[in-house]
């Protein structure tokens, strides 16, 4: 499914496949879910609001700007372009930043576990 143009406000959206937010459009939702299938969320323009993975491999890509409050049972993220921000927690396998900049804050359990940072200090990842 792909959302073009506008803005989309939704409370829940379970989905069983893929679904596209085009550039220049914007979608809030307090949920999005996904069920048994392998599916992705790619974020071309907007997004606000939390993701929730479901039994498949579920993927995240950006390109646009999102804010999510928060993130589980997602198996990968990857970033091409622009602005990822994670407000609450987030439960990703894998991370991968081609562009853009991930930002995030820092819970118990760091991405890398030699890491040198602190719980509640914030998370800046750019694209290098």
């Amino acid at each position: 499914m792909t959302l073009t143009g506008g803005r989309f406000d939704f409370d829940l959206i379970d989905l069983a496949g893929n679904l596209t937010v085009a550039s220049g459009t914007s979608l809030a939702a307090s949920r999005v879910g996904f069920g048994v299938a392998d599916s992705s969320l790619a974020i071309a323009g907007e997004f606000t609001g939390s993701v929730q993975g479901g039994a498949g491999r579920n993927t995240i890509e950006v390109s646009g700007n999102a804010v999510f409050a928060s993130i589980s049972n997602v198996e990968a993220l990857r970033m091409s372009a622009g602005l990822a921000t994670v407000t609450g927690a987030a439960s990703l396998n894998t991370i991968a930043l081609n562009g853009g900049r991930f930002v995030g804050l820092v819970g118990r359990r760091s991405p890398r576990p030699r890491s040198r940072w602190r719980k509640g200090r914030f998370l800046d990842l750019p694209a290098r």
